[in-house]
């Protein structure tokens, strides 16, 4: 005979009518870049100013300034509380610096968790959600995520991810705040945004429905500081917004020494840069790129003119002696003169540059390299091509 035990673990559930429920807008703290009731991570490499951006986040939110585009929110003027996790046990020496430096003014509701109060998620959720209902937070940082997690779970697993991802979601949503996680990529040279976040798409990158990610701007002038963006890299709840371009400014703020005396504390600031259009590493990879088979062509016109007249490792070490590295020569010479005909004997070939490439330079407005004008080679082109791909 069956226990109630048993009849309670086979017991259908009551399962809920989808016409039952209404679309719900979402609430937004910051628009299209942090929800209310859920959990946003911030994402990047060490150094490229994630804490800065989330102090400043915090000073903007606890004293009711626009947001660093500009876009208001529902508690500007006034502002509401901040529950600040500083979990690297360095708040007097560098979260507080950092406040200050961003403009925080004394008595504003920022709110650090104890530097001596150990926090282990999830086993801790309940006291956390406890706290942030106390003081009415509108915004829960938490600097960095893994010193938040229980050290036993291993956050580039998916299933241990959604236990720690779960716990502050819970945060999220029984308190109303938007939560933002501070999380520091895998220190790998290759792979996109998300799959460095955490180890891999399987872990905190596969259970993030909102991420944020800071990187390098590869579009900053060489002099002067380094220019870096804050990009929504993965968002499940709305469109993605403009990528914002930033500098870390040091700066310092006063302070006290270990004796108590008065000093200057060096810190540092986010200086938003507004309506400066970012490069991604991946648009300077393909711009160097193409400017390199742009001059690779150039000279290859150059070198053929109206007409190479030799075997093809001649026109090979032609065109390696004009500059073309050894390793691309033979790329660029199958794209620009793939068209040659026999002018008599085996190895005489006449190597002339396609019509194509001619009219894709005409069009560009470049200029030849030391060779024939490109009005004299576009007729011989034209002719060559149709004969070799008519089989002449």
């Amino acid at each position: 005979m069956p226990t109630p035990l048993a009849d309670a673990r086979s017991a259908p559930v009551a399962l809920t009518l989808a016409s039952s429920l209404r679309p719900r807008k979402i609430s937004w703290l910051w628009p299209k870049f942090i929800a209310r009731r859920m959990v946003t991570f911030l994402d990047g490499d060490p150094g490229d100013g994630k804490t800065q951006i989330a102090i400043d986040l915090a000073v903007r939110i606890a004293g009711g300034y626009d947001m660093p585009d500009g876009s208001s929110w529902f508690g500007k003027g006034d502002g509401r509380p901040v529950v600040y996790f500083d979990l690297e046990r360095q708040v007097e020496i560098a979260t507080l610096p950092r406040l200050y430096a961003a403009g925080y003014r004394s008595g504003d509701p920022v709110h650090l968790w104890p530097e001596d109060l150990e926090l282990s998620m999830p086993d801790h959720v309940d006291k956390v959600i406890a706290t942030v209902q106390s003081v009415g937070g509108a915004l829960v940082i938490v600097d960095t995520l893994v010193r938040s997690a229980d050290p036993d779970l291993k956050l580039g697993d998916y299933q241990e991810a959604s236990r720690i991802s779960g716990a502050w979601d819970r945060v999220a949503r029984e308190t109303g705040a938007a939560v933002l996680l501070i999380n520091h990529r895998v220190k790998s040279p290759v792979g996109d945004a998300m799959s460095r976040g955490y180890g891999s798409k399987g872990g905190l990158a596969g259970v993030a429905r909102s991420m944020l990610g800071v990187s390098k701007d590869h579009g900053a002038p060489d002099t002067g500081p380094p220019r870096y963006y804050l990009e929504v890299v993965k968002s499940s709840y709305s469109e993605m917004p403009g990528k914002l371009a930033y500098r870390i400014v040091a700066t310092s703020v006063e302070g006290v020494d270990d004796a108590g005396a008065g000093v200057f504390v060096p810190t540092s600031r986010i200086d938003w840069l507004r309506g400066v259009e970012v490069v991604t590493a991946s648009a300077a990879k393909r711009a160097d790129r193409e400017s390199a088979d742009h001059r690779e062509t150039m000279i290859a016109i150059g070198v053929i003119g109206a007409g190479f007249a030799g075997t093809r490792l001649e026109l090979e070490d032609a065109l390696v002696a004009a500059g073309i590295p050894q390793a691309r020569v033979r790329v660029v010479q199958r794209r620009v003169s793939v068209a040659n005909r026999v002018s008599g004997g085996r190895n005489s070939n006449t190597w002339v540059v396609r019509d194509a490439i001619v009219s894709g330079v005409q069009a560009s407005g470049a200029d030849v390299f030391d060779g024939a004008g490109l009005d004299d080679l576009g007729p011989m082109v034209a002719d060559v091509d149709a004969r070799v791909w008519a089989g002449v």
